[in-house]
């Protein structure tokens, strides 16, 4: 199984989770703060649940990741952890979210 997939700043982590999830077509899963453009995993058969560090997608066949500024990327089925990068600030010795 390939390591990841990136789209932007959203991370896409294969896991082996076990999710329930509700079902649907088209989850947002991240907003350009400054733009307000956003990032959308469309499939037609994905099970969504939301967690405190993002999203776990279940995709059950082939989904697209859409951006307006980005190529769209192509997910292969499988469970998916959708995670935000994140930056380390040496000056302020904090990490933070990366705003897009």
């Amino acid at each position: 199984m390939k390591n990841y997939a990136h789209q932007g700043d959203i991370i896409f982590v294969p896991v082996t989770s076990k999710v329930v999830g509700k079902k649907q077509t088209k989850v947002t899963v991240g907003w350009g703060e400054v733009t307000g453009h956003t990032h959308d995993v469309h499939c037609d058969d994905m099970r969504v649940e939301k967690t405190d560090e993002g999203f776990i997608l279940v995709l059950g066949s082939e989904g697209r990741v859409t951006h307006q500024e980005h190529k769209d990327i192509v997910l292969a089925p499988g469970t998916y952890a959708v995670r935000h990068e994140r930056e380390f600030d040496w000056m302020q010795k904090t990490t933070r979210q990366v705003v897009d």
